[in-house]
């Protein structure tokens, strides 16, 4: 057995409960999915996240350097991060004419701090 379907035979077992949790929660770390679901090793959620990601099916959403969540790939929009309290909120996709943006994260200060 070839080692990438080895992990795909691995992971592939828990896709529908970690994607059954995404549409619950709206932007989870690889932390808190194994705080969801304790039984799975973290490794194997994170390989799982990866094989979720490359398949299209959850995007991995870089808030800043040091935070990572994953989201189900759904309709497109951005995020707004408060820098002051961290809370996360969705905005409107961004539109560049001509061009195809990926992911836009916006910081600021949102209204409940301002």
């Amino acid at each position: 057995v070839s080692q990438s379907r080895y992990i795909f035979m691995r992971t592939s077992g828990y896709k529908t409960p970690i994607c059954n949790l995404l549409k619950k929660h709206h932007l989870l770390s690889a932390k808190e999915i194994h705080r969801a679901i304790p039984q799975v090793n973290f490794s194997t959620i994170f390989r799982t996240m990866e094989a979720l990601v490359a398949d299209g099916i959850v995007r991995k959403v870089v808030l800043n350097k040091d935070v990572v969540r994953y989201e189900l790939v759904t309709d497109a929009h951005g995020h707004f991060v408060c820098t002051t309290c961290g809370d996360i909120g969705m905005v409107a996709p961004v539109l560049i004419p001509g061009s195809i943006v990926d992911q836009v994260t916006i910081h600021g200060t949102c209204k409940k701090c301002v």
